[in-house]
């Protein structure tokens, strides 16, 4: 007996909901024969709502992978721009180096020769002398 009253009493108040959400509205709601139908159609309502929730979700999760993309393509440029110029310094101090080390190179083979001359202009000079010297003596 609790059991019919409850349901009664259900029936009712699901029959009452609908004609306040009629004069609610003021659009043409279809009525409804049984709660199941009513359920049914409610269920059709949230499962559409569902499907849209997924679809803007999957969009959004689209926009926003193909936002990473981007990014991470952009990262990518910009790592290899700095790669290339920091690889030109390289080569530009490299080459820099190479020049003051060859002139440094050339300035003690400049020294070397210059002190090579040097000995044998003396040995030149040691010998003029010695041949002035035979020929006064």
């Amino acid at each position: 007996m609790e059991i019919r009253k409850f349901a009664l009493s259900l029936a009712v108040l699901a029959g009452l909901c609908s004609l306040n959400t009629q004069a609610q509205t003021g659009k043409k709601v279809t009525s409804h024969k049984t709660i199941g139908q009513r359920i049914d159609t409610l269920a059709k309502k949230v499962g559409s709502a569902v499907k849209k929730a997924e679809k803007t979700g999957k969009e959004k999760l689209n926009a926003d992978e193909k936002k990473l993309d981007a990014d991470a393509k952009k990262v990518g440029s910009e790592v290899k721009h700095a790669e290339k110029i920091g690889k030109e310094k390289v080569c530009s101090d490299a080459k820099k180096i190479n020049c003051k080390v060859k002139h440094a190179e050339k300035a003690d083979k400049a020294k070397a020769k210059l002190k090579s001359d040097v000995k044998k202009i003396k040995r030149g000079v040691a010998k003029t002398e010695k041949k002035i010297k035979r020929t006064y003596s």
